[in-house]
């Protein structure tokens, strides 16, 4: 089982990975990341501890790497609060804000990759090949990268192809497999 905290520290060491291999940061210029939902208001994303249960954790999962927001990263908080139809525009406000990391949902991924090929963009969605996000599970080409827990079967094969490399002397395989709870 997969606690929240574990999530959103994954998901802050994701977000804060991507950017260190595609641009250099500016002297004195903090990173800016940007946390996107496609639901609720903003309000709900920010302070210490905020209500929404992913941006809790994302936060928690940056303090837990040692990034506090306003001390040492800017954190642009922004949400379509229910209208998916105003989510290319935050994506492009972003863009032009230029920050180095989207932190994104479901299809508001799709949407920062029409906004940029160039910002790495981490999401959280069910299925990322099945709405395009990648160029095919076996060689993904974009500039995303992310969480999901139910990529389809074609994921199994990749991961399967992924633990050969990685240990290639292997006989068996066990599989667990496991539903999110919120606890």
């Amino acid at each position: 089982m997969i606690q929240r905290r574990e999530f959103g520290r994954f998901i802050a060491v994701c977000a804060l990975g991507a950017p260190l291999g595609t641009k250099a940061q500016r002297a004195g210029k903090l990173p800016q990341v940007a946390l996107v939902f496609n639901t609720g208001p903003v309000a709900d994303m920010t302070g210490a501890n905020p209500s929404d249960r992913f941006a809790r954790a994302f936060i928690h999962g940056l303090r837990d790497v040692g990034l506090v927001e306003g001390r040492n990263m800017i954190i642009e908080h922004r949400s379509a609060e229910g209208q998916p139809e105003r989510m290319p525009a935050l994506m492009r406000e972003l863009v032009a804000l230029e920050v180095d990391v989207i932190v994104t949902e479901g299809y508001g991924a799709q949407d920062a990759l029409r906004a940029t090929e160039t910002i790495p963009i981490v999401a959280l969605v069910d299925n990322p090949d099945s709405i395009g996000l990648t160029g095919g599970l076996a060689r993904p080409n974009r500039n995303i990268t992310g969480f999901t827990a139910g990529a389809g079967p074609e994921i199994h094969g990749k991961r399967l192809q992924l633990l050969k490399e990685a240990a290639p002397n292997s006989k068996r395989v066990a599989v667990i497999d496991f539903k999110y709870i919120d606890s």
